[in-house]
């Protein structure tokens, strides 16, 4: 089993990105978990994309790490068809206690000058953007960009400012009419995201 893109260190609700050859999640019986040995969560398949080079097929599996999952620092990926048994290599270490939730956006498309507020639970003051050339920009309320997180951590707003601003690369820059925004943690644990819809 390949490894996994971007951090190993993951709130419940985060998404898991997982790179392997040949093991294909969608085989009839094929079951693909998390243990650390004495607790186990099934991995619910979100998005299967396949690609095959000199007869190797490459599968990249979207998830998500379930409410359900019990906070540890031993977390392996395990793939399981009938007797065969595949172990990942690397450790997942997963928190549950105060994971950010998300519980909504304040509108259905942004533009520059817009403000994004996000609404949910245990929300963090940083935020990442992953943008579909490999950056990833991070935004935190003593940055280039005019961010708030109110007190009780039930409120997150950015300021998508206009063109040839960090906010405004960050967010509109780059090909493409959505974003990912990623909640993280002081430890640069990455927690729940959200895709939000943007126009120029």
């Amino acid at each position: 089993m390949g490894g996994i893109i971007g951090a190993q260190k993951l709130y419940t609700g985060a998404k898991l990105y997982i790179v392997t050859d040949f093991l294909n999640p969608e085989t009839t019986g094929a079951e693909l978990f998390l243990s650390d040995g004495t607790n186990r969560v099934d991995l619910p398949i979100e998005e299967v994309a396949t690609h095959e080079n000199q007869r190797i097929i490459k599968y990249s599996i979207t998830t998500v790490i379930p409410d359900v999952t019990v906070t540890s620092q031993d977390y392996k990926i395990y793939y399981k068809l009938n007797d065969m048994l595949v172990e990942s290599e690397f450790l997942i270490d997963i928190l549950a206690e105060n994971a950010p939730k998300i519980t909504g956006i304040n509108q259905d498309f942004y533009s520059p000058g817009d403000t994004l507020l996000v609404t949910g639970e245990n929300l963090t003051d940083l935020i990442g953007v992953p943008n579909n050339n490999g950056s990833f920009y991070v935004f935190n309320p003593a940055g280039h960009v005019t961010t708030s997180l109110n007190s009780e951590k039930t409120e997150y707003t950015v300021l998508m400012e206009e063109c040839c601003s960090f906010s405004h690369s960050a967010f509109f820059y780059y090909g493409g009419d959505t974003r990912d925004v990623i909640f993280i943690g002081t430890d640069q644990r990455m927690g729940e995201q959200i895709t939000i819809n943007v126009t120029d």
